[in-house]
């Protein structure tokens, strides 16, 4: 019986510096979560100053990701419709999902069907917020920062971050009041 029991030039490697390599790990992970804390704070702090309730604030320690949910017209209207909805920022640094050194969006529970796309002026949505919208699954998403690892800039990302909010709000008054105009 013949059987491969050899290992990769990588996997030796890699077993030869594991100690090292998990010791960095958690450092990042400490790291990007503080920073990520701090982003948190700064952005629940500007969402009350746009008028936005702060539902809830979480941290995915393990992937490196925070959302932040909050309320204001869109799901204001569509709670008074008797539909449950939400919306919020994401922001994810050094996540694992990926080659994503730091990533900055906001979201609405929002399914963009071919004619909501119309409905909603998604175009002019996107003209008025100089970003893409897009629609995947349940989700309207408008990602404002996607910096590659390769070009990852923490002092640029934040600038970004503290303009969620304000773009936010924008996008929730453009939807709401497209949306109220449709029924």
């Amino acid at each position: 019986m013949t059987s491969d029991l050899s290992l990769t030039p990588i996997a030796i490697e890699y077993l030869r510096h594991y100690d090292d390599l998990e010791a960095a790990r958690g450092l990042l992970r400490g790291e990007r979560n503080r920073i990520l804390n701090q982003l948190g704070a700064s952005l629940a702090a500007a969402a009350k100053e746009h008028h936005q309730n702060v539902i809830a604030t979480k941290l995915k320690e393990d992937i490196g990701w925070l959302d932040v949910e909050v309320a204001r017209d869109y799901v204001a209207l569509r709670a008074k419709e008797g539909e449950k909805r939400s919306s919020g920022y994401s922001l994810a640094i050094g996540s694992f999902f990926g080659e994503v050194g730091a990533q900055a969006h906001f979201w609405f529970h929002l399914r963009l069907t071919t004619a909501r796309i119309s409905t909603l002026d998604i175009k002019g949505l996107e003209s008025a917020l100089g970003a893409k919208v897009i629609g995947e699954g349940n989700w309207l998403y408008v990602r404002l920062v996607c910096q590659p690892v390769s070009v990852l800039d923490l002092p640029a990302f934040e600038m970004t971050t503290r303009d969620l909010p304000a773009q936010f709000a924008t996008a929730d008054t453009w939807l709401a009041s497209r949306y109220a105009l449709s029924d």
